[in-house]
């Protein structure tokens, strides 16, 4: 028995290292151009859209990229076929006079957008948050709104899922009325990484 294990051994090293093959620098550059962070973005465009409900479900916009720059577009139910969400050369010129640095359409880099209903867009730009009147071209800075970390709304808000005593509730926003998802919750100073090991 000892002889055929040191046998099959010997023959799977022995084709492994024959198999192997010398990987020129070259090579290994070209094989690294194609990891995920060297192509989303930058070769590969548009390979993870990220959908943008309208609260009042008005819609769905979306944001894509191409050779020309960044583009918000949308998809109402009225109209089913994809358009701008907003005029980007009237809001450009709208943020560049109020915020005081120039903002060209193409290049446009809103974050936390919300399109809460079929008139107004909720976005930052560097440190400014803003509401948008997509319709009449009017803009608005509003103070951030303060989010509590232990609450989520569902796309529609139809329902806030919140924490209580380390257990997990469902509360219609419509009704008031609050239904416990979860019982037994404790509180843990352990985190993942503690548990794991890793710290």
């Amino acid at each position: 028995m000892k002889v055929v294990k040191s046998f099959l051994l010997f023959f799977l090293v022995a084709f492994s290292v024959a198999g192997q093959t010398q990987v020129s620098l070259e090579d290994y550059k070209r094989a690294v151009s194609f990891l995920p962070a060297n192509l989303i973005n930058k070769k590969v465009l548009n390979a993870n859209i990220i959908p943008i409900w309208a609260e009042d479900s008005t819609g769905v916009a979306f944001i894509t990229d191409d050779k020309a720059g960044t583009h918000y577009q949308a998809i109402e139910k009225k109209q089913a076929k994809i358009a701008p969400l907003f005029n980007h050369e009237a809001l450009s010129k709208l943020l560049s006079d109020s915020l005081k640095t120039e903002m060209k359409p193409a290049e446009l880099k809103l974050s936390n957008l919300r399109w809460l209903n079929n008139d107004t867009l909720r976005f930052t730009v560097g440190t400014a948050t803003v509401l948008f009147n997509r319709k009449t071209n009017q803009l608005k800075k509003i103070s951030p709104e303060r989010r509590n970390e232990t609450e989520s709304r569902s796309p529609d808000g139809k329902w806030i899922a919140f924490s209580k005593d380390y257990n997990l509730y469902l509360k219609s926003t419509e009704t008031g009325a609050t239904r416990q998802l979860s019982t037994g919750g404790y509180k843990t100073t352990n985190t993942p990484l503690i548990m794991a090991g890793v710290i």
